[in-house]
């Protein structure tokens, strides 16, 4: 399912609340520092621990040594993807919830699709870019 979206507070607990699971952990993933202190201080909650990833390897390492239910995952880094967090938290842990998300626009994208695609491939539940909400549906598969 694809909406139209913006990435805010409330777009991102409809995508982490979807289920019954309990969300205490979440991990952000973004080399955006500003973007991961805005969003830390926002979804900070008394039930809900945030912390922040702004690399790749840094993420692999903080996923070794804490237990997360969710993890927001950037697109694209300086030298890496997102692709590649997203298929080391699906091979090592499959019950993490993994939200992929962009800041940029939806028109950035010439390969949404392919996107999309390699999304759902590695486990994502939900994308969220700037302009765009797409949901995972069970019914789609």
């Amino acid at each position: 399912m694809i909406m139209q979206g913006i990435i805010t507070k409330n777009s991102i607990t409809t995508c982490i609340y979807t289920d019954e699971r309990r969300v205490k952990k979440l991990l952000i993933i973004d080399d955006g520092r500003l973007l991961c202190f805005g969003l830390k201080r926002a979804l900070h909650q008394d039930e809900l621990e945030v912390d922040t990833a702004p690399s790749v390897n840094e993420a692999i390492t903080k996923l070794g040594s804490n237990e997360y239910d969710v993890c927001l995952v950037d697109i694209r880094f300086p030298d890496e993807n997102g692709f590649k967090v997203m298929k080391h938290v699906r091979d090592h842990w499959p019950d993490i919830k993994i939200i992929l998300m962009s800041a940029n626009d939806i028109t950035f994208y010439d390969n949404l699709p392919e996107i999309i695609d390699k999304a759902r491939a590695n486990g994502a539940c939900h994308i969220l870019c700037n302009c765009l909400l797409y949901t995972s549906d069970a019914a789609d598969e």
